[in-house]
């Protein structure tokens, strides 16, 4: 399974990012981002993949996914829409609600009814909210969900080795641009056999670690590449910056990741 896959666009995965977008969409490949979703089917059915987890939606139902869970989706031709919630917008719900998270499976479509709504209400806008707004709509969908599901535990990571794993993505994320990102370089950070580390990830992620890296830093490359003050730099200056020690790894990296991502992510 390609590496791409799995990677959030970094944009995405900010603290304040906020996207709530409606459409007619076919199959999701497999990935993940450190925000969660609220994922709603408006027409047709939709299977959805939620790491270890299999649901069937059709008309009216959704689910809510936390951060960090590997998700898919599979369908001929659906309606759906979906709120991808940065973390600065969950503080108040999280503030009334401690420990506590929605439910995943949201199938009452009666109760739908009104979350449906509230999005069909505010999805056009949604790209132009303001500070306050995101804040607003956000509240406004939980709430929704809240009244209508009540909450559940947040569930405790499974194991130590998931916990430490999820602080490494993280890592990863913050740190990409460190030439010396390496899989002996986070087994010493984080007190695991570079071995050990290495199947961990290969287990959960279902990738290897240095591809994963790769893929960060390509995305960070294609953002770099883009911002007007470095049109003036150097393909290979901008990969230095990135993290990239060497032209052919860079150019390798590179490849694989345009060649993973024409096969279509969200």
């Amino acid at each position: 399974m390609s590496t791409a896959n799995f990677a959030a666009e970094k944009e995405k995965d900010r603290y304040d990012h906020f996207q709530l977008c409606k459409y007619r969409s076919k199959n999701v490949k497999t990935h993940f981002h450190r925000n969660p979703e609220i994922y709603c089917v408006y027409s047709g059915k939709v299977r959805v993949n939620i790491e270890d987890s299999v649901y069937n939606l059709s008309a009216g139902d959704a689910v809510f996914i936390s951060g960090l869970k590997m998700h898919s989706y599979e369908c001929e031709d659906a309606e759906i829409a979906f709120a991808l919630i940065g973390t600065r917008y969950l503080q108040p719900f999280y503030e009334i609600y401690l420990d506590r998270q929605p439910p995943v499976l949201l199938t009452d479509k009666e109760a739908n009814k009104k979350l449906f709504a509230y999005i069909d209400a505010n999805y056009q806008n949604a790209d132009s909210f303001g500070l306050l707004e995101r804040y607003a709509c956000t509240c406004g969908m939980l709430g929704i969900i809240a009244d209508a599901y009540g909450t559940v535990p947040a569930p405790p990571l499974r194991t130590h080795a998931r916990s430490d794993l999820t602080e490494i993505i993280n890592f990863i994320y913050d740190n990409a641009s460190q030439e010396s990102l390496s899989l002996s370089y986070l087994a010493k950070r984080f007190n695991y056999d570079p071995s050990a580390l290495s199947r961990m990830f290969g287990k959960y992620m279902r990738t290897d670690l240095r591809n994963f890296i790769n893929s960060i830093r390509i995305q960070n490359f294609n953002e770099l590449k883009n911002l007007p003050e470095n049109k003036d730099k150097t393909v290979l200056t901008l990969a230095v910056q990135c993290g990239f020690n060497n032209p052919a790894t860079f150019y390798r990296a590179y490849k694989k990741y345009s060649a993973d991502a024409s096969a279509g992510t969200k």
